[in-house]
């Protein structure tokens, strides 16, 4: 199933994606560990309103109320409901990253490598290359993740029948799951086989 949303798509490259937030008056989606502001994708600008909404879920939030005769992502009153839903499973993803965040940059252009390497690295204190666990530290992190997976798998078979998580219906939190484990297995590229 694709969903796609109708409108013209402006293709950046990782380094310009602030200014690009910037020049269309998109606002911040945080702020680094400096204090400086941080702009992300996704980012919609309407070509109906001209409202800019950064942030995923604002965005999805925006769409369902501005266009209230279209397919919703949150189905009636159940945006809290998914939103923790969404979060409870996330921060189970998250061991994930650190296994394949040492390939990203492989598959970027060498501004886009140094800018992620830059960014990350000063968030996190260490070279990316060194945020990967070696030998047994491997061996228990991919141990606690296929536990991690094993407890979404859990949440998701604790909704009930339907081929998608909240029932027949496609919601935000079918995305936003299925684009993190889509994500986890682009990012490491050829080497997502030992995954």
């Amino acid at each position: 199933m694709r969903i796609k949303l109708q409108g013209h798509q402006v293709h950046n490259r990782l380094v310009g994606i602030q200014a690009e937030c910037k020049r269309i008056g998109a606002p911040p989606t945080d702020k680094r560990p400096d204090k400086s502001l941080l702009y992300t994708l996704p980012v919609i600008q309407d070509p109906s309103t001209g409202v800019v909404v950064s942030e995923s879920n604002d965005i999805l939030e925006y769409l369902d109320k501005t266009y209230a005769d279209t397919p919703k992502l949150f189905l009636g009153n159940t945006l809290g409901i998914q939103l923790a839903f969404d979060a409870a499973a996330q921060t189970r993803l998250l061991g994930i990253l650190r296994l394949v965040i040492a390939y990203i940059p492989a598959g970027l252009n060498p501004a886009a490598q140094a800018y992620l390497r830059g960014t990350s690295e000063g968030q996190l204190g260490k070279r990316v290359k060194e945020l990967e666990p070696k030998g047994e530290a491997r061996v228990a992190a991919l141990q606690k993740i296929q536990a991690s997976l094993g407890e979404v798998d859990s949440l998701i078979s604790e909704s009930g029948e339907g081929k998608f998580i909240m029932g027949d219906e496609m919601t935000f939190v079918d995305i936003s799951l299925g684009a993190a484990l889509c994500g986890v297995r682009v990012a490491p590229g050829d080497k997502g086989a030992a995954f």
